[in-house]
């Protein structure tokens, strides 16, 4: 082939490229972000126990009050005001029947480091607010557990008791 030849065939693809490239196609993509409202414990495991023991051994533990404060007991994320309500689901039950009040039991709640815990609540079986907060995320927060001196423990049947405390955060 002659070398003009091969210039205006060179030449004739690059033409037929360039209009190829200047008629492509677009197309455009929507990305969207779908917020909804949430309130709940949050996916980040607490590191808080899932057991909480009052052990009664000498006169000493009868005769004073006892606390056991867990750190990261439960964490919430909420993107409105929120408040965690608190309840028992019943008694201290033991084997055999024997029972203790879940009235002899005392919680209160702070932020995951907050420098005191704020005045402790009696759980009945009915919810109560233990913590009102606003918008957050991943908030980490420590419960104390206290048992008052208390004369009922010294005539009860001495066995383990055992009830569940149940925490639930909803949207204010």
């Amino acid at each position: 082939m002659h070398k003009t030849t091969k210039n205006k065939i060179v030449l004739a693809a690059f033409a037929v490229c360039m209009i190829s490239t200047a008629q492509a196609q677009l197309r455009t993509v929507a990305v969207n972000v779908d917020l909804r409202d949430v309130t709940g414990v949050s996916p980040v495991a607490p590191t808080g126990a899932a057991e909480v023991n009052f052990v009664y051994q000498t006169p000493t533990d009868y005769n004073s009050e006892k606390t056991v404060a867990i750190t990261d007991q439960f964490r919430v994320t909420s993107t409105k005001a929120y408040d965690i309500k608190v309840h028992g689901t019943g008694d201290f039950t033991a084997g055999g029947g024997a029972t203790l009040p879940l009235s002899i039991l005392r919680l209160a709640a702070r932020t995951t480091g907050a420098a005191s815990f704020p005045a402790d609540i009696t759980p009945t079986e009915s919810d109560l607010t233990l913590i009102s907060g606003t918008a957050t995320l991943d908030q980490g927060f420590d419960v104390q557990y206290k048992i008052p001196q208390n004369a009922t423990l010294l005539t009860a049947t001495k066995t383990l008791y055992t009830t569940n405390i149940v925490y639930t955060a909803t949207a204010q």
